[in-house]
C-alpha cells in the first residue's frame, strides 16, 4: 500500500435535529428547521415545507440491497452520519484524515434558506449552519474537517481566497433527457453531464479574466469526461470564433435571429486548457478511466473523496480500492491526488495520522 490515510473532498452530514432549535434566536425556533414526527414518519419543517431524509442519503455501515431512496428516521441511520464523535470515529475506521463536508436538508450550497419566504430567517439559519461546522466538527476535531461554509454566492469569493465547490446538484435543475428517462439512465449521466456543462459556462463566461484569483472545484463530478470537454472547447474556438464574437444566439430555436451582442465576454485568444489548470479542479469517487487520463487532465487538478455516507460511498474501504487505481503512478502523484492538492487547494492544515488513535 502506497499510503494509509486521505483527504475527502466530498462528504455529507445529515444535520442532527437539534442544530437550529439550539442555535437559533428564540422567537425564530417554531418557524425555523425542525423535526417533526408524525406516526412513524420523520421529516423537517421549515416556514411550510416538509422535507424528508432520503434513504440513498445515509446508507453508510448498510449492504447495497438495504439501499432505498423511501425516507428515513434518525433511528434508520448510523450514527456518525450526523453525530460529530461518531463521525471522526468512522473516518478513523475509513483511513479518512480530513474531510470537506456538505449540507443535506438545505440542499448542497443553502438553496432551501435562498428559497425561503423570510430571508432574514434564512441568513440566521445559514449563520446556524456554519458556526455548527466551525464549532462542533473543524473547531472540536482540529486538522480533521476543512469547514466548508455556506456563503452568498454574488460577492466575496475571490477577496476571501475562497474555494467555490460546486456540488453536483447545486443548480437544482439536473439535466434529464426525457421525462420517462430510467433511473439508473439518469443516475450515470447526470454527474459527468451537468458538470460538463457548468465547466464549459464557466470557462467561456469571462468570470476568470475578471477574477483571476477565483478557483472553483467540481465536487462529485468525477474527472474522465474533462479531456474530452476541453478539446471540444478548443474545436468550438477554432471553428465558430468569427461569427460567435459578433452574435448571441438561442441554440434550442437554430432558426431564429441571432442578436447582436454589445460586448464578447471571453477572450477567442485564450489558451483554454491553461484557463483550466489555473481555475478549475475535480473530483472523484471513482473513475479509473480519468485516472488513465491524467496526463490531460494534470495532476494538480485532481483530489479523491469519498461520498460518505451517500449509496455511491466507498467508505470504509476507500483506500484499498484507491491503492489500486493509483498503484501505477509515481508516489508524488498519488500523494498529490489523495492529501497534497486538497491541502494547497484549500488552504488546509491536515491533522497528523500519529496522532490519531482508534480504528
Amino acid at each position: 500500500m502506497s499510503f494509509n490515510w486521505f483527504i475527502s473532498v466530498d462528504d455529507h452530514l445529515i444535520e442532527p435535529a437539534r442544530l437550529w432549535q439550539e442555535r437559533l434566536p428564540e422567537r425564530w425556533r417554531d418557524t425555523g428547521p425542525r423535526i417533526v414526527r408524525d406516526g412513524t414518519a420523520e421529516f423537517w419543517v421549515y416556514e411550510d415545507r416538509q422535507i424528508v431524509t432520503t434513504g440513498l442519503n445515509a446508507v453508510a455501515g448498510k449492504r447495497r440491497e438495504e439501499f432505498s431512496p423511501e425516507p428515513i428516521s434518525y433511528d434508520d441511520m448510523r450514527l456518525g452520519c450526523y453525530d460529530p464523535a461518531a463521525r471522526v470515529a468512522d473516518m478513523n475506521q475509513g483511513h479518512v484524515l480530513s474531510s470537506m463536508l456538505f449540507p443535506s436538508f438545505p440542499r448542497y450550497c443553502g438553496q432551501v434558506f435562498h428559497e425561503a419566504k423570510d430571508r432574514e430567517l434564512g441568513l440566521l439559519c445559514v449563520r446556524a449552519w456554519n458556526d455548527f461546522i466551525l464549532e462542533e466538527l473543524a473547531g472540536a476535531y482540529p486538522g480533521r474537517f476543512i469547514p466548508m461554509m455556506i456563503i452568498p454566492l454574488w460577492d466575496a469569493c475571490q477577496d476571501a481566497g475562497f474555494v467555490v465547490s460546486m456540488h453536483v446538484g447545486s443548480s437544482s435543475n439536473l439535466i434529464r433527457t426525457s421525462d420517462d428517462m430510467p433511473t439508473l439512465a439518469f443516475m450515470a449521466y447526470s454527474a459527468a453531464a451537468n458538470q460538463a456543462g457548468t465547466l464549459l459556462d464557466w470557462l467561456f463566461s469571462g468570470k476568470f479574466t475578471q477574477f483571476p484569483g477565483l478557483k472553483i472545484a467540481l465536487s462529485e463530478g468525477s474527472i474522465g469526461w474533462i479531456p474530452y470537454f476541453l478539446e471540444r472547447a478548443e474545436q468550438v474556438i477554432d471553428k465558430q470564433r468569427f461569427w460567435a464574437s459578433r452574435f448571441d444566439i438561442s441554440m434550442n430555436a437554430a432558426h431564429e435571429r441571432g442578436e447582436q451582442k454589445s460586448a464578447a465576454t471571453f477572450d477567442l485568444d485564450t489558451d483554454i486548457r491553461r484557463l483550466f489548470a489555473d481555475h478549475v479542479y475535480g473530483t472523484f469517487i471513482e473513475d479509473q478511466a480519468g485516472l488513465r487520463l491524467l496526463d490531460i487532465i494534470g495532476e494538480d487538478n485532481v483530489m479523491l473523496e469519498c461520498d460518505y455516507p451517500h449509496s455511491d460511498s466507498t467508505w470504509p474501504d476507500t483506500v484499498q480500492l484507491a491503492g489500486k487505481w493509483l498503484s501505477h503512478l509515481p508516489q508524488e502523484t498519488q500523494d498529490k491526488i489523495t492529501v497534497g492538492n486538497a491541502s494547497r487547494v484549500y488552504n488546509f492544515t491536515p491533522a497528523d495520522p500519529a496522532t490519531i488513535t482508534g480504528d
